[in-house]
């Protein structure tokens, strides 16, 4: 497949996935379009990796870059890594962008995406204090990210599935 398709797959991927509603908030103004461009451009073959510290790594990487790419009121970690996890779903989701860059290889790595209605969903399946309290995505910090992601992680091993496919029965329960 030509680099060309693939790029304009990509640019759909990250329009799809990066909504108005994702981005929603006071300040949101411009983030939007800085997330697009972004997404639009990064390398999505370093995400095709079995290798789940590789994998952090990379995510690690370019929620920093993202963070960095977006409007400066707008510059938190867990509107960033929303927006990525978002994106990089979506990609798993597109068959060509998962055969090209071995997208199917980190599917177990990708992370739920987090929003209050994800959130509400794994802090009502899990036990008091495993997971902390819900204070928006733009106070999301890296702490409170891993253990969301981590009791996701179990959440969805008792489903017999990755965490990352949780957004669509939680999305549903919404209401």
């Amino acid at each position: 497949m030509s680099k060309g398709l693939l790029q304009q797959m990509q640019q759909r991927t990250a329009g799809v996935a990066v909504v108005p509603s994702a981005v929603r908030g006071p300040e949101s103004k411009g983030v939007l379009p800085k997330a697009r461009a972004f997404l639009t451009q990064m390398n999505l073959s370093a995400f095709g990796t079995d290798d789940r510290g590789k994998f952090n790594r990379e995510l690690n990487r370019q929620t920093k870059a993202l963070t960095a790419a977006l409007p400066v009121k707008e510059r938190h970690f867990g509107l960033a890594r929303k927006v990525l996890n978002l994106f990089l779903r979506e990609c798993l989701y597109n068959t060509y962008l998962t055969q090209e860059y071995d997208l199917h290889r980190a599917e177990m790595h990708l992370e739920l995406p987090l929003d209050s209605f994800t959130a509400k969903g794994v802090r009502s399946r899990s036990p008091e204090d495993v997971v902390p309290r819900w204070l928006g995505v733009r106070m999301l910090t890296e702490e409170a990210s891993k253990a969301y992601q981590a009791r996701a992680d179990e959440l969805a091993a008792e489903e017999g599935f990755a965490r990352v496919h949780l957004d669509l029965y939680y999305w549903t329960e919404r209401g």
